[in-house]
């Protein structure tokens, strides 16, 4: 399978652009097409559309208290390029889901320990998601006349962040069903813009030592992080944004993205969110979100810290917050990804 595109960083910033250049999924009139990457229960599933492929990570049990990321990679049952329209995801135990696109063969790897947040693999930096969910339930339909180009039998990975925080065993799953486009349509090709507010998290704010601070006594300690800000280049700022949301962790209680110059610039408020483990996608459509030259993304997160130790930025949703935004467009540049 031929190479689909490059990553490389650009200075200064970890900065990533992938050249997304791939075919897609069977063509909509054939039949549907299911990949199953471990035994399920026993129930009968719902029937796909005409063409519909369902893809499904697990399901696994976890014991109380028990955090982890496993992936499936695998190639799509399909054999002619097609573009998908639509992903509809069910999500059971799951603190977010990922679907990527890899952009150079790999080998099918049934279900596996893996990073979170995977989004520069070292061993593949070709890859890139196309859709993140964080929601039980989600029909994620992108706008008329867009969609995700994948070749026929693509390889792809599923990449699901599991959390049990109960004190019983519990059975966790994701399961994704990406929807085709109609025959004969043509459609332009959407992407992602992935922003993580890192350094942040690691300021000394009680001048103490890194991270949020602790709480005193059993008050939980308000800390809202210095905001961060990405300029748009040139062609970022040429395209149409159709989506928003936002990720912390459970210390989180606030999230805020604006349009804004400068970090230093409050701007136009976009997006708010005060739901850590549900965050919604806001949509903006009819007409599309757009930039001019000179303006950008300034995320801004707010935290109530109620343990007893200063947290900083990192994987685990227990231990470590995030501070993260991404956003989809089209047409498609190329997959961006900005760590400050």
């Amino acid at each position: 399978m031929s190479h689909l595109g490059n990553g490389r960083g650009v200075s200064g910033r970890v900065l990533s652009r992938v050249g997304l250049v791939a075919g897609w999924l069977a063509a909509a009139g054939c039949g549907a097409a299911e990949v199953e990457m471990m035994p399920g229960p026993a129930v009968e599933p719902e029937p796909l559309p005409l063409g519909a492929v369902r893809l499904v990570l697990g399901p696994l049990e976890l014991a109380p208290g028990e955090e982890t990321t496993r992936c499936v990679t695998a190639h799509l049952p399909t054999d002619v390029a097609t573009d998908v329209v639509g992903i509809n995801s069910t999500l059971s135990q799951t603190h977010h889901v990922i679907f990527y696109r890899e952009g150079v063969d790999k080998p099918d790897d049934p279900l596996h320990s893996c990073p979170p947040l995977d989004v520069l693999s070292g061993s593949n930096p070709s890859r890139a998601p196309l859709y993140i969910g964080e929601v039980p339930k989600e029909s994620f339909l992108l706008p008329d006349g867009v969609g995700y180009r994948l070749a026929a039998g693509q390889a792809y990975t599923i990449e699901g962040h599991f959390l049990n925080a109960s004190d019983k065993p519990v059975q966790a799953q994701a399961e994704l069903v990406l929807l085709p486009k109609t025959a004969g349509r043509s459609v332009q090709q959407a992407d992602m813009l992935f922003l993580s507010a890192t350094t942040q998290l690691g300021k000394k704010y009680d001048g103490i030592a890194p991270g949020l601070p602790p709480a005193v006594g059993t008050v939980p300690t308000e800390t809202t992080i210095d905001p961060a800000f990405f300029g748009l280049p040139d062609d970022l700022t040429s395209v149409n944004y159709f989506g928003l949301t936002s990720h912390q962790h459970h210390l989180g209680t606030r999230a805020v993205v604006t349009k804004s110059t400068s970090a230093a610039d409050p701007g136009v408020p976009l997006y708010e969110n005060t739901d850590w483990e549900h965050p919604p996608l806001k949509r903006f459509e009819n007409p599309p979100l757009t930039f001019q030259v000179g303006e950008g993304l300034r995320w801004v997160c707010t935290y109530a810290n109620n343990t007893d130790k200063h947290v900083t930025f990192g994987q685990s949703a227990v231990s470590n917050e995030m501070c993260i935004l991404w956003a989809y467009y089209y047409p498609a540049t190329g997959f961006r990804v900005y760590f400050q």
